[in-house]
């Protein structure tokens, strides 16, 4: 999660596994968008690709919001949207278009 966010946000509202999830987010932008996009030696459209299978898949996006009785991370529940919230603008500040098609997923 970046220091000085775009919005206020009302901090109290984060557990401890909301924050992790955005540290881990925050990670992954940095090693699979940020790092490589600035040495420019890799193909843009295969880079995003292959971070969004990342993201989705190791990072544990797509099976965020589903009941842990399903196999998921078990963040089925109505404050789900504050930790979706840091995971998206830690998304968007590597690539906002992959945070629009993370919000769509």
């Amino acid at each position: 999660m970046t220091a000085k966010p775009l919005f206020p946000i009302p901090m109290e509202r984060f557990g401890e596994d909301d924050l992790a999830l955005a540290a881990s987010v925050s990670s992954w932008a940095d090693r699979e968008i940020l790092q490589p996009r600035a040495s420019s030696k890799h193909d843009y459209d295969a880079l995003v690709g292959q971070a969004f299978a990342v993201l989705q898949g190791d990072v544990g996006l797509a099976a965020a919001l589903l009941p842990e009785s399903l196999g998921g991370a078990g963040r089925d529940r109505p404050d789900a949207a504050y930790a979706l919230t840091l995971a998206a603008e830690e998304v968007g500040r590597a690539d906002v278009g992959l945070a629009f098609s993370m919000a769509c997923y």
